[in-house]
């Protein structure tokens, strides 16, 4: 008996869940994943890749409203690091940091890929907004990206939403 994969797992919820037929999932191609390695320099977490092979041009409506399926992707780490840049000036993004989630521009789930093959999710965004303006931070929000992903494949029924 194999197991199963996290992008194979990962369909599964979002059929079970109402997010769509499995046909109207599109993955992305080794050499998409390739090219955001080399266009970061970086090696992707397997968790990661596994998951785009199945869902990472077409994730139907999961992500809707945020930045999370390729091509979109690619920019999402450089739009982190200007922002990082531009108002957190306190924080500097580790090297290894790769953005796989912006939500418009404010806030990105991102991993760091020297961290194992199914890294911990971090948040970077500001946190305490009431608090004199707020700090931006990068906090732990998940102990893996399967853990992250699986919930948001679980979050809701979209067939159903009003």
């Amino acid at each position: 008996m194999t197991e199963t994969t996290v992008g194979e797992r990962v369909v599964e919820l979002l059929v079970q869940n109402g997010y769509g037929p499995r046909d109207s999932l599109e993955g992305c191609t080794e050499e998409d994943l390739d090219e955001l390695e080399r266009r970061y320099d970086i090696t992707l977490p397997e968790a990661y890749r596994s998951c785009m092979r199945h869902i990472g041009r077409s994730s139907n409506k999961l992500f809707e409203g945020s930045h999370f399926n390729y091509p979109g992707v690619r920019r999402q780490t450089e739009f982190a690091r200007d922002l990082a840049e531009d108002r957190a000036t306190d924080l500097d993004l580790p090297d290894d940091i790769f953005v796989f989630h912006g939500l418009q521009g404010y806030a990105f789930d991102c991993f760091r890929t020297t961290e194992g093959e199914d890294p911990p999710v971090y948040l970077f965004t500001k946190f305490d907004p009431q608090d004199s303006g707020g700090t931006y931070e990068l906090r732990q929000m998940s102990d893996s990206f399967s853990d992250w992903i699986f919930k948001r494949a679980k979050s809701r029924t979209p067939d159903t939403d009003i």
